[in-house]
């Protein structure tokens, strides 16, 4: 997904005036269809497994629990400028809330990787962790959770 990101932010917010809107929707829709498992399966799955083995660990499940959300928001928000006429205005308020994005993602993936993967490894069992890994397969189900994320089906073509 990093390098996704990387290529969405040079191709996007490179100071171009323009916004490349067929690769602007392509990208979104592979990060909306994305989102759906891996944020379902933290979200419902891995979260509540990391809360129930450390419950000190709260507060930072909250925080990427609140991450999830603002990035679903901004996603929907993307999406739904996408669908209004083009104009220097709506180009504008793309490029800022992609910028938005890109920033919370980056931030929401680094507080993942430093904090709730390193506690994962510290304070779940083995048994722990292959009962996790149980839950979470039917997630990736590629008809699982996907309806529920913003998306190009309000007719946005790719």
């Amino acid at each position: 997904m990093s390098s996704e990101i990387d290529d969405l932010e040079q191709r996007l917010l490179g100071g171009e005036a323009a916004v490349d809107e067929g690769f602007l929707c392509a990208a979104l829709a592979r990060l909306a269809s994305e989102f759906a498992t891996h944020m379902a399966a933290e979200d419902f799955v891995l979260y509540p497994a990391l809360h129930a083995a450390f419950p000190a660990g709260r507060g930072t499940l909250a925080t990427l629990r609140n991450h999830h959300a603002e990035l679903r928001l901004m996603l929907s928000t993307l999406f739904e400028r996408l669908e209004t006429p083009s104009s220097a205005a709506r180009n504008e308020q793309i490029q800022v809330v992609l910028r938005d994005f890109i920033d919370l993602l980056r931030l929401h993936i680094h507080c993942e990787e430093s904090t709730v993967f390193d506690v994962a490894s510290r304070v779940l069992s083995n048994s722990e962790v292959e009962r996790i890994a149980r839950d979470i397969a039917p997630r990736f189900d590629s008809n699982s959770a996907r309806d529920s994320e913003p998306g190009p089906s309000k007719g946005i073509s790719t």
